[in-house]
């Protein structure tokens, strides 16, 4: 019996058909693998932006119902500049980017008071400025009254309730601009008994 020749002596491998078939199939695993590791990664951030917005909107939140309630007669603003508000009234319309503490400090910068000295914030443990640039807080401050159905309802009569709403956007770098956080809170006056 003869045996057959083989036309390539010596040579064992595989075709170019086969390699190009491997390289096909690894290309597209290897793109459905990045694609969900960016995706991962986008949710990531996305949850993190959150994280701050709702830090951003409870600071904020917690300023506007320390300040006093509005004498009767109100008392007109006083200021533009949050430093320079008497009352949770003034706060009404107010919107502020970079998010910064009521005296302008930018948040994420401020330090802290030890004794009588001023410490400033370590660098590693300030947040990327150019990320607090695309944060952005609004105030509403309605005057209300309770309403017949069991709920609130607004009005422009003079009132002993407030609902106060923070509302923190965030804008990203395609320029498009999303509510991340938005609380509201009832606060009421409750004058001091004779």
């Amino acid at each position: 019996m003869k045996r057959q020749r083989s036309r390539h002596p010596g040579r064992h491998g595989i075709t170019m058909v086969e390699s190009l078939l491997a390289i096909a199939i690894t290309s597209i695993a290897g793109s459905a693998l990045l694609s969900a590791v960016f995706g991962a990664v986008a949710s990531s951030s996305d949850a993190t932006y959150r994280n701050i917005a709702r830090g951003l909107a409870r600071q904020l939140m917690e300023e506007v119902v320390a300040a006093p309630f509005p004498a009767s007669p109100p008392t007109p603003k006083s200021g533009s500049t949050r430093s320079s508000f008497d009352d949770v009234d003034d706060y009404h319309g107010w919107r502020g980017s970079p998010p910064t503490a009521k005296d302008g400090t930018q948040i994420g910068n401020e330090g802290y008071t030890y004794l009588t000295y001023n410490i400033p914030r370590l660098t590693p443990m300030q947040p990327d400025a150019r990320l607090m640039d695309n944060f952005a807080r609004r105030v509403t401050v309605e005057r209300i009254t309770p309403s017949s159905s069991g709920g609130w309802q607004t009005t422009t009569s003079p009132s002993d309730d407030r609902r106060i709403t923070v509302t923190v956007e965030f804008t990203n770098s395609r320029n498009h601009t999303q509510i991340l956080a938005r609380i509201a809170r009832i606060y009421s006056h409750v004058p001091a008994s004779p």
